[in-house]
């Protein structure tokens, strides 16, 4: 998942159908370091979709059985845009960060203005890391 998220997303599209029927196998899926544009469609749609969702059914459904299938699905999904690393450390274990830096460290070479690299070691209790 960490180096190739959209290989991730075409293996899931076999499981969606499934997914949708039993949202609580998927605990939760985090995405960090997303453009702001995602983090903000994403917030939007959220808003939004409860709204929409609760007119597909009309009828069909009580506003208390919506509300709990509602529940299953909050919070499945996270957005963090660039640099907001302390929601992402509330979100996401410690050892998931410390992998994802592994696999997108910067080894060598220059760094262009305006970028940003990772470089990362793991420290036990009162060691540092000199940079």
């Amino acid at each position: 998942i960490l180096l190739h998220p959209l290989l991730w997303l075409k293996q899931t599209h076999a499981i969606l159908p499934i997914v949708k029927c039993y949202p609580e196998l998927i605990y939760r899926v985090t995405i960090f370091n997303a453009p702001p544009a995602l983090t903000h469609f994403v917030s939007m749609f959220e808003r939004v979709g409860k709204h929409w969702f609760r007119g597909w059914f009309p009828g069909e459904i009580t506003e208390s059985e919506f509300d709990d299938e509602m529940r299953k699905i909050d919070g499945k999904l996270k957005v963090f845009s660039a640099g907001e690393w302390s929601e992402v450390a509330g979100a996401v274990a410690l050892k998931v960060l410390w992998r994802w830096s592994q696999c997108t460290q910067h080894h060598e070479g220059d760094v262009g203005a305006g970028l940003v690299v990772n470089r990362s070691v793991w420290l036990k209790q009162n060691e540092r890391a000199k940079w």
